[in-house]
């Protein structure tokens, strides 16, 4: 099976540099440009299933491929992004001057990381690696999409690849990207990574 991992397109707190999380914000101009961009890209490769964060920021992009390809998206609330707590709607400075404890530990050990009133990428792990493997485990067809966000593919990624969630930083997921891998019985891989150039 090969699994199509795509990221939002750029929203307004992306634009600018606020911490965002399970927030429902909507997209920019760019955002929808971007989102339209990825949709098309991601139909030549043949999807037959489309699963889905709730957010509108997903669904904008799983309902134009859910449409080219005639089939009702699914959401999924495992692939919704890591919930921030207190943290969303922040900026990096506020961080820096009311949760320095929580900067270091991200920057160092995500794994020790816990969003005040939040999640742990711990448990964020869990979480979406759950939803994927039941995903696998239920799914008849051979091309599947997942629309979801940074922190989601990031995890996911890592447990692809053998990390762990400490290395998540290693890894760099752009806004409106595509990162695909095969899953093959219990046997897993990457095939592509944090892919653009549609975007171009």
């Amino acid at each position: 099976m090969i699994v199509h991992l795509v990221r939002h397109g750029q929203t307004v707190w992306n634009r600018d540099r606020l911490f965002q999380g399970q927030s429902d914000v909507e997209l920019t101009d760019l955002g929808k440009t971007q989102s339209r961009l990825v949709a098309e890209e991601v139909l030549g490769f043949g999807p037959e299933s489309v699963y889905t964060s709730p957010l509108s920021r997903t669904r904008y992009i799983a309902d134009f491929i859910g449409e080219g390809i005639d089939k009702d998206i699914i959401e999924v609330p495992g692939l919704l992004e890591l919930n921030l707590g207190l943290l969303e709607g922040k900026t990096g400075e506020d961080l820096r001057k009311n949760w320095p404890e929580i900067i270091e530990n991200w920057r160092e050990h995500p794994s020790k990381v816990e969003m005040p009133s939040g999640e742990s990428f711990l448990q964020l792990h869990q979480r979406a690696s759950h939803a994927l493997n039941s995903l696998v485990e239920s799914e008849t067809k051979d091309v599947i999409v997942l629309v979801s966000h940074n922190f989601v593919i990031k995890v996911l990624l890592c447990g692809i690849l053998g990390l762990s969630v400490d290395a998540l930083h290693k890894i760099h997921v752009d806004l409106a990207s595509i990162s695909t891998i095969q899953i093959d019985n219990t046997d897993s891989s990457l095939v592509s990574l944090n892919s653009t150039s549609h975007l171009n």
